[in-house]
């Protein structure tokens, strides 16, 4: 009888040993793998921008855009991205006899086309189906219409009329992906943009500016908060 039990004890030992390992391989991973290495995004946001201390550049502005993103390595993700800023400035009449004197605000239109590297800080996958990430990058800014009624109403010279031009912007942002299913996600964003406000010509000469104090041109920063949708394949 005694080696019956010792038996049967023998036999409960081994089974309950190896049922160990199978209930820990039912334990679910925070972390899931994603699949896709490609991606293109649509967003929307605001941009807080400086205008400079001349305060002739764009200000608060509204923004759309796109992005197309590849995934190169377990955490890198080159991104081509293009926005379109719809937003404001003020215009001012600077001469001889009455100084400089604001005439009103007006639109100003302008994109921004850069190349950015990312970096998922999750890698090529997700935890708790959220990915964060950063980037930096560069690329310009470039003015698409800029209306010029009120600079044309008072007959001010293009020497002396603001143009934003085109302009090298760089970018810093950080963001987090909300994975909502094998191809879909949401994502809000924070970026920062630097770029230069520069000057009209007319108001660095010593006629209009005879102490030199107008500064020929200024860097400015842009404060951008984006939210979209983006679709892997």
């Amino acid at each position: 009888m005694t080696n019956i039990k010792s038996i049967i004890l023998s036999i409960l030992a081994v089974v309950f040993l190896n049922t160990i390992p199978a209930a820990a391989q039912v334990i679910s991973s925070p972390y899931k793998f994603i699949e896709d290495r490609q991606a293109g995004r649509l967003f929307f946001g605001q941009a807080n921008i400086h205008p400079g201390q001349l305060d002739i550049g764009p200000r608060t502005a509204s923004i759309i855009g796109g992005r197309y993103g590849i995934n190169v390595g377990s955490s890198l993700t080159i991104e081509v991205n293009a926005n379109r800023y719809k937003s404001t400035r003020s215009v001012y009449n600077l001469t001889t006899t009455e100084g400089r004197t604001k005439l009103g605000d007006t639109q100003l239109n302008f994109g921004l086309i850069d190349l950015r590297f990312r970096l998922n800080l999750t890698g090529h996958r997700t935890w708790h189906n959220i990915q964060p990430y950063l980037a930096v990058g560069g690329g310009a800014a470039l003015s698409l219409a800029a209306d010029q009624t009120l600079e044309d109403a008072a007959d001010i010279d293009q020497d002396n009329r603001y143009d934003f031009g085109s302009q090298f912007a760089t970018v810093i942002s950080g963001g987090t992906d909300f994975h909502v299913s094998e191809k879909i996600t949401f994502f809000a964003e924070g970026v920062f943009n630097l770029w230069k406000i520069g000057t009209p010509a007319g108001w660095l000469t010593t006629a209009l500016d005879p102490l030199g104090s107008n500064p020929e041109g200024e860097w400015v920063a842009t404060k951008n908060i984006f939210f979209g949708v983006s679709y892997r394949f």
